[in-house]
């Protein structure tokens, strides 16, 4: 195993595409292709020499989990690295370490203890939370005609669903009966189970049409003249003597018919699992997550009615459901705007919250500009920005609340060009302003001409800053860089070693922030006219694993035509908060959206 390849300073090359080339392949989502780039991401990191301008590699690593730490140096204490994948640098290096078939990410050992092997993996997920809607027919037996009166569900068809020694679906043959449950859970970001107790009819003899399923849905109502579309679910056909996993019109598997407990396991990578009564049943083919889905029981009867002999039906029926962290689970974007129309920001927005207000940031001819609202609600006002010296231009805010941190306010960072070039800090607060804005990073530090688009995040120990910018001179590379005193002086990190990326033109400016426990980037790629935000993760800055090229796109929902580009990410409200610019080709609009996430994954394993 050659650790080497990655410990050094590591150019971030762009791969230039064809000339004339301006178009972008569109992500898959069909049904049986549908799942997130490989979990083994490791095996694109590269070497390259940074060249004699950029000084040495600095510090180095830097957990974004102290707790996880036994040293400042990024390096996890095995005494044998690589025999068993559990020296963190063994697990970006795109070998097979320990001889078990699976390298990186995708060995179960290191996603048992690299956290950053914890993104866009659906069995990396919260811990879980178990809803029990009925544990046996009892439950239900002062509703026996109306079982909707007992649970948390919506029946539907004509006739209704009943119970007769469990619940059991009423359709007539042509249209569904059963039950559509309250309970919304986002397919695309969370692992969900439902589990039943299958029982058969007590006489089936020359065939029947009787059935019962169970399973997941994306419809929010139904009415006596339903067909329930299901995005994954177990039916029980006992005239076939089967059980068969269905998704929509298609039947993933078949097994035989037995009676007893049934879970059908939906992740939101597209992965597919079944329990039966006898063990774990093999399912190949994936499915489509969706968000907003809903549990649904349906069935048909020969003789729905609570007074006669049980059907096909359900003795005991259970939700599980965990939260994991997936790059592509967005809720559909939000223009950013003051009430008549979208704000005019025309590069990298700035999120941060103080007192209750959230205030953003960003560069307009050279100046800071300033607005006070709600990123929720959408209601912006415009305060009072900050401007240069007549020599002076400032580009690339970013926003640090400073109670975290132990201060009062807000600091204000910026990428200064003039004279004196470099990243300046100014504090202050909405009601005083900011203050004169003073230099605290050269470029000359790291032997670079230039340092632009500065990005931060907090760090729950000292030093608890952390800083990443572009830095320019023989070569253009993303340098990092840490502070234990608010940002009023920095070290040297080093280089970062991102992964190669493909069809790349040009990046822009970077979005970092810490989450359940890593380091998150969020790096624009463009290639032709089209703009994208890939996704990298981290557990100490060193060793760098891409999630996704293509976390973040152009679609109907993002107001995006061309992509997107210019990130401000942040963890917030129980997920990832994202502010960005739309391309459309003409003026860029900003937007937000957000996405679920965890930041207290278990790893698998642990």
């Amino acid at each position: 195993m050659n650790v080497g390849v990655v410990v050094g300073m590591v150019l971030l090359l762009a791969r230039a595409c064809g000339a004339g080339d301006t178009s972008e392949d569109a992500p898959d989502f069909t049904a049986d292709a549908f799942g997130p780039p490989s979990s083994d991401m490791g095996a694109g990191l590269f070497d390259g020499s940074a060249g004699g301008d950029m000084g040495p590699s600095g510090r180095g690593g830097l957990y974004a989990d102290p707790s996880r730490a036994s040293d400042d140096l990024g390096e996890m204490a095995s005494p044998e690295p690589g025999v068993f994948d559990g020296d963190i640098a063994s697990c970006f290096d795109g070998a097979d370490s320990d001889d078990d078939g699976a390298a990186d990410c995708a060995d179960p050992d290191c996603a048992a203890t690299v956290r950053s092997c914890c993104a866009g993996r659906g069995d990396c997920c919260a811990s879980p939370s178990t809803v029990s809607f009925f544990a046996d027919p009892s439950a239900l037996a002062s509703c026996a005609s109306d079982p909707a009166s007992c649970l948390p569900a919506a029946g539907f068809g004509a006739p209704g669903p009943y119970v007769a020694d469990g619940l059991s679906g009423g359709g007539d043959g042509v249209y569904d009966s059963g039950l559509l449950f309250d309970a919304t859970i986002d397919l695309d970001a969370e692992r969900a189970s439902l589990t039943a107790t299958f029982a058969l009819p007590a006489d089936c003899a020359g065939g029947c049409m009787e059935s019962v399923s169970f399973g997941f849905t994306d419809q929010d109502s139904f009415d006596a003249q339903s067909h329930v579309e299901a995005l994954l679910a177990l039916t029980l056909s006992p005239s076939r003597g089967e059980v068969s996993l269905r998704a929509g019109d298609r039947v993933l598997a078949r097994f035989a018919a037995a009676e007893g407990e049934w879970s059908v396991h939906a992740a939101p990578d597209g992965t597919v699992g079944v329990e039966s009564p006898t063990g774990s049943e093999p399912v190949g083919p994936r499915f489509v997550p969706a968000r907003g889905a809903h549990p649904v029981v349906w069935g048909h009867n020969a003789n729905p009615s609570a007074t006669a002999s049980g059907g096909a039906r359900l003795r005991s029926l259970a939700l599980r459901r965990a939260l994991c962290d997936m790059p592509r689970a967005w809720a559909p974007a939000t223009v950013v705007s003051d009430g008549s129309g979208p704000l005019s920001i025309g590069g990298r927005p700035s999120i941060a919250t103080l007192d209750d207000v959230d205030v953003l940031a960003w560069a307009s001819d050279g100046s800071i500009q300033l607005a006070a609202g709600s990123s929720a609600a959408g209601d912006w006002t415009m305060v009072t920005g900050v401007s240069g010296g007549e020599l002076e231009r400032f580009s690339g805010p970013e926003l640090v609340p400073l109670a975290p941190l132990g201060g009062e306010g807000l600091a204000l960072f910026m990428a200064r060009e003039g004279d004196d070039p470099g990243i300046v800090r100014a504090t202050g607060n909405l009601g005083d302003g900011f203050g004169d804005a003073a230099l605290v990073l050269q470029p000359s530090r790291i032997g670079a001409t230039r340092l632009t688009a500065p990005t931060l995040a907090v760090r729950n120990a000292d030093p608890a800053l952390v800083m990443v910018a572009w830095a320019e001179g023989a070569n253009r590379q993303l340098h990092a860089f840490s502070s234990g005193d608010v940002g009023e002086t920095w070290e040297a990190r080093g280089a970062l070693a991102l992964p190669e990326l493909d069809d790349v033109e040009e990046l822009g400016a970077p979005s970092l922030t810490v989450q359940n426990g890593t380091y998150l980037i969020y790096l624009p790629v463009r290639r032709g006219t089209r703009w994208r935000i890939a996704q990298f993760v981290s557990d100490d800055l060193r060793y760098w694993r891409l999630v996704d090229d293509r976390a973040f796109t152009s679609g109907s929902e993002q107001h995006a035509p061309l992509g997107a580009r210019d990130p401000d990410a942040r963890v917030w409200g129980g997920g990832v908060e994202l502010f960005y610019l739309g391309v459309d080709g003409v003026e860029p609009t900003p937007l937000r959206t957000w996405r679920p996430a965890t930041d207290d994954a278990i790893l698998p394993g642990s």
